[in-house]
């Protein structure tokens, strides 16, 4: 069976191939940037290319995926990775952007509450013009309120507070690879590196799925091309050596 993932792309047997004008050719790891941008992935920058090369591929096989913006890019990013297992697993839950950002408000408990609002609070009065969102803290009384203020729409971003309790939720770990550091070296180890956010024990969970964060303001998906397709949610032994190379050293930093 074939599984379109474009009217030129399609899976067979676990493997990608790209037919066009009645020809079928095999997606490798040295041609993967050419059709599976008809998806939408293309490659990493030269920066975190360089700090994920490896040895036996000259070709990198890190592909970024743009998922959707409009406030809705972190839950957009999570739905495209959570819902590449459908592929394999029909019994497997679908997400979408608005059962995210429910799944998120349901973790907002009396517990939390009022750490998670306080912290908005003090982003807010920190640097209002550069708030992630378009929703004030301040008019917010009750843990109900600002379950509604984050099911409600695009007037509230996903951001780092949401991603640690959809972690926990979901039962993923989340890796985080800042796009540039933009700090004065041309120490590529030192300009890309692992979000501190990421920083935790990859053990916890079974799964992990890898996110950029462009410009510290943005997320796209991150996936890595195996030689028959593209992966964005990792079972333990699926992750990259190289990348968990950079992670325990970057965590151990």
């Amino acid at each position: 069976m074939n599984y379109y993932l474009t009217d030129c792309i399609f899976i067979k047997d676990n493997t990608t191939y790209y037919e066009e004008n009645n020809k079928i050719k095999k997606v490798t790891k040295h041609n993967w940037h050419h059709y599976l941008y008809d998806y939408g992935w293309t490659k990493l920058n030269l920066g975190w290319k360089r700090r994920l090369k490896e040895k036996e591929n000259k070709n990198s096989c890190f592909g970024v995926l743009e998922c959707g913006s409009e406030g809705d890019c972190l839950f957009y990013v999570l739905s495209e990775a959570l819902n590449s297992e459908l592929l394999f697993n029909f019994d497997a839950k679908k997400h979408s952007v608005e059962s995210l950002r429910s799944l998120a408000a349901n973790e907002i408990t009396d517990d939390n509450f009022d750490v998670i609002l306080e912290t908005y609070k003090l982003e807010y009065t920190e640097n209002e013009d550069c708030f992630n969102g378009d929703w004030d803290p301040y008019a917010v009384e009750t843990k109900e309120e600002l379950r509604d203020v984050i099911t409600d729409g695009s007037d509230f971003w996903g951001d780092h507070i949401l991603l640690q309790l959809l972690q926990k939720k979901l039962e993923v770990n989340i890796i985080i690879l800042n796009s540039d550091n933009n700090i004065e070296t041309q120490n590529i180890d030192e300009r890309f590196t692992i979000h501190p956010l990421a920083s935790h024990d990859l053990s916890i969970h079974e799964k992990t799925i890898v996110i950029y964060y462009l410009d510290q303001f943005h997320f796209q998906l991150i996936g890595y091309f195996n030689g028959k397709r593209m992966v964005s949610i990792f079972k333990t032994d699926e992750i990259p050596k190289v990348l968990l190379d950079v992670y325990n050293k970057d965590c151990r930093n």
